[in-house]
C-alpha cells in the first residue's frame, strides 16, 4: 500500500511539472514577444480570470503607460473590446497618423477619411445674395486650409453653412444700420425743408442732370450726395442755390453749361417738359400729383419768362 501511494503521489507530481512546463513555455513565447523579462501568468491573472494589480508591468516598457489599458478588467472584457473595435474598424482599418507616420500611412488616413486629393475638389457654393463679400482668392485660401487640417467634405459643409450664416448676420447688420442713417438724415431734410421739400428735391435733380450730362460722373455725384452723414448738408446747399436762382432767374435756372437761357431756349425747354411721358393724357396727374403740380409750374414759368423776355 504505501509503495502504491508512493507511486500516485510521484504520478501526480509528473503532471504538475508537465503543466509547469507549459506556462514556462507560454512565459517564453510571451517574453519574446514583449522582449521583457517572463511573465508569470499566474502573477497576471487570477483564477476567477480577473486582471491582477500591476498587470501591466508585465507588458514591455513602451505599452505599460496606455491609459486605454485601464479600462480592462479581466480577459473577457479586454476580448469583447477588442471584437468591438475590430467590428467598428473592420478590415480596412488604417492607422491614425502621428508626426512619425510614413507619407503610405498618411495618404491611407486621407482618403479613408474622405479628404479629398487636391483643394480644389472642395464644393463650397456662394448664394447670390452674399457673393460680394467673397472673391475666388479668399475662397481659394480657406481650401487651402480646409486641405492642410484634413477636413473632408461633410466636415466643410458644416463650417461653409456656418460662416453663411455669419456673413448674412453681418450684411443684415449693416443695412439696418444704413436704413437708420438714412431716416436719420431724412429727418434732418425735411424738418428743415418743411413743405418746399419736394420742390427742392426735384431742382436738385434737375440742377445734376443739366449740369452733370455724363453719366458715369453723374453716378459718382449721385453716390457722393447720398452719403448718409453728408446728404442732409450737400442737400441743405443746393436748396440754397435754388433760393438763389429764384431771385437771379424767376426760379429757372440757365442751361447749356451754365449760360443764360434766350426765350428760344425757354419754349423748347418748356415744350420738352411738355413731353414727359404721361403729361399730356393725363396719367402723370392722376399717378402723381405732386410731380404734375411741379412740372406745370415749371413749364408756365418758362413760357412766361420767355414772353417776358421778349417784350422787354
Amino acid at each position: 500500500m504505501p509503495e502504491e501511494g508512493m507511486q500516485a503521489a510521484g504520478g501526480e507530481g509528473q503532471a504538475a511539472s508537465s503543466s509547469d512546463s507549459q506556462a514556462q513555455a507560454v512565459s517564453q513565447a510571451a517574453q519574446a514577444d514583449a522582449g521583457t523579462a517572463t511573465i508569470d501568468f499566474h502573477k497576471v491573472i487570477g483564477q476567477d480570470g480577473k486582471l491582477q494589480e500591476g498587470w501591466k508591468n508585465a507588458l514591455p516598457e513602451e505599452l505599460r503607460h496606455e491609459l486605454t489599458l485601464d479600462t480592462y478588467s479581466d480577459i473577457p472584457e479586454l476580448v469583447k473590446q477588442h471584437l468591438g473595435l475590430t467590428k467598428m474598424t473592420g478590415k480596412g482599418k488604417v492607422v491614425i497618423p502621428t508626426e512619425t507616420s510614413s507619407q503610405i500611412e498618411k495618404d491611407a488616413f486621407r482618403k479613408a477619411w474622405g479628404v479629398p486629393t487636391t483643394s480644389a475638389e472642395y464644393k463650397m457654393e456662394v448664394p447670390e445674395e452674399t457673393k460680394e463679400y467673397f472673391d475666388e482668392t479668399l475662397m481659394g485660401t480657406a481650401r487651402e486650409l480646409f486641405h492642410s487640417i484634413n477636413l473632408n467634405q461633410t466636415q466643410v459643409d458644416g463650417l461653409w453653412k456656418f460662416e453663411q450664416a455669419r456673413i448674412a448676420q453681418a450684411a443684415k447688420e449693416i443695412e439696418d444700420t444704413e436704413q437708420a442713417e438714412y431716416e436719420a438724415a431724412e429727418k434732418i431734410i425735411l424738418e428743415e425743408s418743411g413743405e418746399a421739400l419736394e420742390d427742392q428735391k426735384h431742382f436738385a435733380n434737375k440742377l445734376i442732370a443739366d449740369e452733370c450730362p455724363d453719366e458715369e460722373k453723374r453716378a459718382k455725384l449721385l453716390e457722393a450726395i447720398n452719403d448718409n452723414n453728408l446728404r442732409p448738408y450737400l442737400f441743405n446747399f443746393l436748396a440754397g442755390i435754388q433760393r438763389k436762382y429764384r431771385e437771379s432767374h424767376d426760379g429757372i435756372p440757365p442751361s447749356e453749361g451754365g449760360m443764360a437761357m434766350t426765350p428760344g431756349m425757354m419754349e423748347s425747354k418748356a415744350k420738352e417738359l411738355q413731353a414727359t411721358p404721361g403729361y399730356m393724357d393725363g396719367t402723370m396727374r392722376n399717378n402723381n400729383p405732386e410731380g404734375y403740380k411741379r412740372l406745370t409750374r415749371e413749364i408756365t414759368e418758362l413760357y412766361d419768362r420767355a414772353s417776358r423776355t421778349v417784350t422787354k
